[in-house]
């Protein structure tokens, strides 16, 4: 099967023989010595797609990676799903308010009965790098409206329950998880932990 692949912007355009099906994650990994940042997506035909989809026509695929929007966004969710487990691990079952980014980074709030100790902090940051170690999983699944407005009761989360309630044409909400602990997150995720060296 032949593609035409784009290494990196403004690399030039090449066209490439592959295997039917093959991953965008495998195929990369043929390229990855030679690029200068870790992929962590791809634009098929110019529709974004996480790096588990599968090539089964001729097409054109440009890899995504942190200098592009789309990439630094998949980085982003990727990030903060294993900030939230690695809080989940370390103080249990707490509140977390994630704010807008400023200047590249994301303004957060841990709600603790207590203010967080310099220990505590410590521990969560250590919890996030050995789940980057371990290489763990992105798990994604799609949720009926119904089974997701479930969900958020169970997670107590009634101002999303209220927000997807209102919602008419939403019909299936993305959830992905992360060695047991379960988010909704609208985005693409990269496919394991051991992609997030840098926080």
């Amino acid at each position: 099967m032949k593609i035409t692949l784009i290494k990196e912007k403004r690399s030039l355009k090449e066209e490439i023989q592959i295997e039917k099906g093959i991953t965008i994650e495998d195929l990369w990994k043929k390229y990855e010595k030679n690029l200068p940042y870790t992929v962590l997506a791809a634009k098929v035909d110019n529709r974004l797609v996480e790096l588990q989809y599968r090539i089964h026509r001729d097409c054109v695929v440009e890899f995504v990676d942190m200098r592009d929007q789309n990439g630094n966004l998949i980085y982003q969710n990727s990030l903060v799903l294993l900030y939230l487990k690695a809080i989940d691990d370390v103080l249990g079952n707490v509140a977390v308010d994630i704010e807008n980014a400023l200047s590249k980074g994301l303004f957060t709030e841990i709600k603790t009965p207590k203010p967080l100790t310099a220990k505590e902090i410590k521990n969560i940051e250590k919890r996030m790098r050995q789940l980057v170690k371990e290489d763990m999983p992105f798990i994604k699944e799609e949720l009926e409206k119904e089974e997701a407005l479930k969900r958020f009761e169970e997670m107590k989360c009634p101002e999303k329950k209220a927000l997807l309630s209102e919602s008419s044409k939403v019909k299936r909400i993305p959830f992905y998880s992360l060695g047991g602990y379960r988010d909704f997150f609208y985005g693409l995720m990269v496919p394991s932990t051991g992609y997030l060296k840098h926080f």
